[in-house]
């Protein structure tokens, strides 16, 4: 039986769309930054988050002042095992509209997600690619009358 290019290749072409969730990602990374402003904040405290495991993780309370002289005292969402000095300086992204929405200013409290969902966008291609090249090469040794490799014996 005669295989088709579609079955041939399944496994590539269902992980290929993978390939555009990083460019997905950053496209809309880069579109928030056009809204947002520089800011500065200053770290004044510190929230403790027990894990299960028992060690603790810190969020930074972060206070900033946006143009017209409102001040806003707000959590930072990157939480980290540990604690940045009290009355650090701290680079941010403020939305305008809303201030309440802030990012840290910072490779990455801001890319890491976009970073992260490229690697492993591309390892997962990169793993269906290898599978496919597996089994088509396992495939062309069956047809050109080659045995398979024989497996180790598994002790009973």
């Amino acid at each position: 039986m005669k295989s088709t290019f579609l079955r041939r290749y399944r496994v590539v072409l269902m992980a290929l769309p993978l390939l555009f969730l990083p460019v997905w990602e950053y496209t809309m990374r880069a579109s928030e930054v056009e809204q947002f402003v520089d800011g500065t904040g200053v770290v004044v405290d510190h929230v403790k988050y027990t894990m299960r495991s028992g060690f603790n993780i810190y969020a930074a309370v972060i206070e900033y002042q946006d143009s017209d002289g409102r001040k806003y005292r707000l959590q930072d969402p990157v939480k980290d095992q540990i604690r940045e000095a009290i009355g650090k300086q701290v680079p941010l992204l403020v939305h305008p509209h809303n201030p309440a929405r802030f990012v840290r200013n910072e490779l990455l409290g801001f890319w890491a997600r976009p970073v992260v969902v490229s690697v492993i966008c591309v390892a997962t291609f990169l793993m269906a690619c290898g599978m496919t090249y597996l089994h088509l090469n396992a495939l062309g040794r069956r047809r050109r009358g080659q045995p398979r490799r024989p497996r180790s014996p598994t002790p009973a």
